[in-house]
């Protein structure tokens, strides 16, 4: 038997599909609900995809292609399409190779929130427009107070507390609050994902950079038919944390009790400590995943870093292992700031650990 003759793999029958048109092109977007990762195919990868159905075989597929696009289509490019998607798992039989967790980002306890989620939003729907109005409101006001009680609250924390309370207490009172916030940051991006249609896979504790963080889990964002709706996902987290940092700083003041003051201040550093790290791009943050929207690259880091590995072959001069990865200078520079960022985090924590000890 040829390989002309060969009948094709079937894809699986429980991805989900959709399609969009960036700057002019349409796209095929794959989401695996099993893993969670999500695809991009161009036309053409799609039009061999859509006929991965068991019935027909490489010369067929060749003939059909070569009569609705008019061009040649060579064995050797499905077979490589076809071993991409068989180590991605999404065909019948195939299992996709495990990605190993990266000590950067260590996820440790999870479990699956999407029907506490669609239950919590339907309590909250009738009252979602005029609490976000209320919202920006109260960051509005927020703003106002940062400035009139921000350089007095800097004095408080660091002249006062920083420097006379217990190592224990400190620590102890960051990860509490830093849990509050994170876990916050993270029930809002899946309430607002939960609210356009999605469904959470995964809510769970993780270690990002050796510090802890809770992670929600929406990768189907990409399902989300309109850019703005994933926007808004991506967005949710930092606009919550900007409510909690506006609570803080606006309360602040009128507090007595000096650990209510101690929690209001830390809760206020903590979010916008996290806004800030949230909308960095090169950590898998929601900065990563809005430059991912904004410039319509799914699977960024992966790329970036393939796209830098292959930069590194050709100045070396070796053998490419697969010379059709997408390159361009933006992912090469975006490869090597995702680097630097993940070899610069852990020095800077054991530098500040370094220096809070010698204190």
């Amino acid at each position: 038997m040829t390989e002309q003759t060969v009948q094709l793999p079937i894809v699986r029958s429980d991805l989900i599909i959709t399609n969009k048109k960036e700057r002019g092109t349409r796209l095929w977007i794959v989401y695996d609900p099993k893993s969670g990762r999500t695809f991009q195919l161009g036309p053409e990868e799609w039009f061999v995809f859509s006929k991965l159905n068991g019935q027909i075989g490489f010369a067929e597929l060749q003939q059909i292609f070569k009569a609705e696009t008019g061009k040649d289509l060579s064995i050797a490019t499905i077979s490589k399409f076809i071993r991409q998607l068989e180590r991605a798992g999404l065909l019948v039989g195939s299992r996709a190779t495990t990605p190993k967790q990266s000590l950067f980002a260590l996820r440790l306890l999870r479990f699956q929130p999407g029907r506490l989620f669609e239950k919590t939003l339907k309590f909250i729907k009738p009252v979602l427009v005029p609490s976000m109005v209320f919202c920006v409101f109260l960051i509005f006001i927020g703003i106002i107070a940062s400035f009139i009680n921000g350089l007095d609250l800097f004095h408080y924390w660091w002249n006062r507390r920083w420097t006379l309370l217990p190592f224990w207490y400190l620590a102890l009172l960051y990860m509490v609050v830093l849990t509050g916030v994170i876990g916050l940051h993270e029930v809002a991006h899946g309430l607002v994902y939960t609210y356009f249609g999605g469904w959470v896979r995964e809510v769970g504790f993780m270690l990002l950079c050796f510090l802890p963080a809770v992670y929600c889990d929406v990768s189907g964002v990409w399902l989300l038919s309109h850019r703005y709706q994933r926007i808004c996902v991506t967005i949710a987290g930092p606009i919550a944390n900007a409510v909690t940092a506006a609570i803080a700083i606006v309360s602040w003041p009128f507090l007595s009790h000096s650990f209510l003051k101690d929690s209001a201040a830390m809760i206020f550093v903590t979010s916008i400590s996290s806004i800030v790290v949230n909308l960095f791009p090169w950590l898998r943050t929601d900065g990563y995943y809005l430059l991912s929207d904004i410039i319509g690259i799914p699977n960024l880091e992966q790329k970036s870093l393939r796209a830098l590995e292959m930069a590194i072959f050709r100045i070396l001069g070796k053998q490419i292992p697969n010379a059709n990865i997408q390159t361009s200078l933006f992912l090469i520079i975006n490869g090597v700031m995702i680097i630097l960022t993940r070899l610069a985090i852990p020095c800077l924590v054991i530098t500040l650990l370094f220096f809070w000890l010698l204190r």
